[in-house]
C-alpha cells in the first residue's frame, strides 16, 4: 500500500491499480482490526496506520477523478468503483452546468459543435484581464483543461510559469503541485 501512497503523490494522473483494489484494501483492513490485540500498542498501530494509508490513496484518488470528471477530461486506470464516481460528478457537473448556462451547457462543454455560440465572459472576467500569478512546479502536471477552458500542461518539475491565471495557480498551489515564487 506504501508504494501506492507513494504513485498517487507523484503527479496528477491517477496510477494503474488492480481491479479488485478496493476488496482487497477492505479485506486487508478487516484482517488487521480482526488482529488488533487491545492489550499490544503494535497492533494498535498497525491498525490505525493501514486506516491513514488507505484514507490518504482513497482522497487523492476521489480528488483526481473529481478534477478530471468535472471538467469533462478522460480519466485512465480507474476501478470500476471509481468509474461509477466520475460518472456521477460528470453528470452532477453538467446538471449545474446547465442550470447556469442554459440547456446546452455550452460555455463549458469540451464537445460543443461549432455552429453553437459559446457565450463570452464579460469583459472583467476574461482570463487575460485576471491577476496572474507566478509559481513553480514541484510534481508533475498532466495535461489538463482549466476553468477558463484553455488547455494547460502538461508541467515538469521545476518549471516557473510567470503568467499562470489566479484560478489555476491556486488549485496548483492547494493540491501541492507548485510553491509560490
Amino acid at each position: 500500500m506504501q508504494d501506492i501512497d507513494g504513485k498517487e503523490k507523484e503527479g496528477s494522473a491517477l496510477h494503474n491499480v488492480p481491479s479488485d483494489f478496493y476488496p482487497r484494501l477492505k479485506t486487508l483492513i478487516k484482517a488487521k482490526k480482526e488482529a488488533m490485540d487491545h492489550n499490544r500498542i503494535i497492533t494498535i498501530r498497525e491498525y490505525e496506520n493501514i486506516l491513514m494509508l488507505a484514507n490518504r490513496i482513497i482522497s487523492r484518488r476521489i480528488s483526481k477523478i473529481s478534477f478530471f470528471a468535472s471538467r469533462e477530461m478522460e480519466a485512465h486506470n480507474m476501478t470500476a468503483e471509481e468509474f461509477g464516481l466520475y460518472t456521477a460528478v460528470s453528470v452532477s457537473a453538467k446538471e449545474l452546468r446547465e442550470s447556469v448556462y442554459g440547456e446546452s451547457g455550452a460555455a463549458h462543454n469540451v464537445a460543443t459543435k461549432a455552429e453553437e455560440p459559446k457565450p463570452s465572459l464579460p469583459a472583467e472576467e476574461k482570463a487575460e484581464d485576471k491577476p496572474k500569478r507566478r509559481i513553480r512546479i514541484t510534481k508533475f502536471v498532466d495535461a489538463y483543461r482549466g476553468l477558463d477552458n484553455r488547455e494547460y500542461g502538461p508541467f515538469n518539475i521545476g518549471v516557473v510559469l510567470s503568467e499562470m491565471p489566479q484560478d489555476e495557480a491556486g488549485w496548483l498551489l492547494e493540491e501541492g503541485y507548485a510553491e509560490e515564487v
